[in-house]
């Protein structure tokens, strides 16, 4: 497995997304989303954007969604960096946005947004198909995803997880969780890992909801998860600053990427093509 580091000067630039060649990065600070190709070279910069704080992939389509919290706005971006769509307080579609956190996308390129007590569902051009909300919605959602091999979407929160179908009927919940940080989905078997962070352990799920492994030598408040294309878990080990991998079995294989080579990881992706690991390193200039 080849590994690529992405080193940050600041934590305020988050990686997007890897895909077909392409890495999306914001910086808080100026306000911009920056497009690189594999190389590692600047293709567009998208100015003006106050504070964006979170950038998820469509694979349909090769654009981005970002979302800018502070003003409880969604923009999707085309890999040219033109906005075919833009939904807020200002705009045609106000979906009244309360304090967006995350988004994806399902297989119809309709758009999910985790927003503070609701879990917000738009159509590709950002007009609001319904909002899930009470007690079938997760409570303070943080981080949501689309699963493929069911046609699902899994959303984590303050201590539950949840699974919906399309339509929004909860499928499952999960609790026990003490502020979790991340959730991955291996696309092929729906495999679902959650970085339980304040429990200091990663819980492997299989798509029906049962508990597979749980993931806890050496695992200290872990902030972040992905998949590789072998079913192997690498997880952000954010109390002694390293990257640890399991296999599909929870079993560790040690070879940890250390903090002699990094220096405060805060997120790790896959690039599902080359199988590729990026890491987000908030220290190295």
């Amino acid at each position: 497995m080849k590994k690529l580091a992405l080193v940050i000067m600041s934590m305020l630039l988050i990686l997007a997304s890897v895909a077909q060649a392409t890495i999306w990065a914001t910086s808080n600070r100026e306000g911009e989303l920056y497009n690189f190709d594999d190389n590692g070279r600047l293709q567009f910069v998208v100015r003006g954007l106050n504070n964006p704080s979170r950038v998820t992939l469509d694979p349909n389509t090769g654009n981005v969604m970002v979302l800018v919290s502070d003003n409880k706005e969604l923009l999707v971006v085309t890999p040219s960096g033109a906005i075919p769509v833009h939904v807020g307080p200002d705009s045609m579609y106000n979906p009244d946005l309360t304090w967006p956190l995350d988004v994806t996308s399902d297989s119809e390129s309709n758009m999910w947004i985790a927003d503070a007590d609701s879990i917000i569902k738009l159509d590709k051009f950002g007009s609001v198909i319904f909002k899930i909300t009470g007690i079938e919605s997760v409570k303070f959602p943080s981080d949501i995803e689309y699963s493929a091999s069911d046609d699902t979407i899994v959303v984590i929160g303050r201590n539950e997880l949840g699974k919906y179908n399309t339509h929004g009927k909860l499928v499952y919940r999960i609790t026990g969780f003490n502020s979790p940080k991340d959730l991955a989905i291996q696309a092929s078997s729906g495999i679902i890992a959650v970085a339980d962070t304040y429990n200091s352990v990663v819980k492997l799920f299989s798509s029906q909801g049962s508990l597979l492994h749980t993931l806890n030598a050496g695992v200290r408040l872990p902030s972040a998860v992905a998949f590789n294309n072998n079913g192997e878990v690498w997880i952000v080990n954010t109390l002694n600053r390293k990257i640890m991998r399991f296999d599909q079995y929870g079993k560790h294989l040690g070879d940890d990427i250390i903090n002699s080579e990094i220096g405060v990881p805060t997120e790790v992706y896959v690039d599902s093509t080359s199988n590729d690991l990026v890491i987000i390193d908030k220290e190295h200039p």
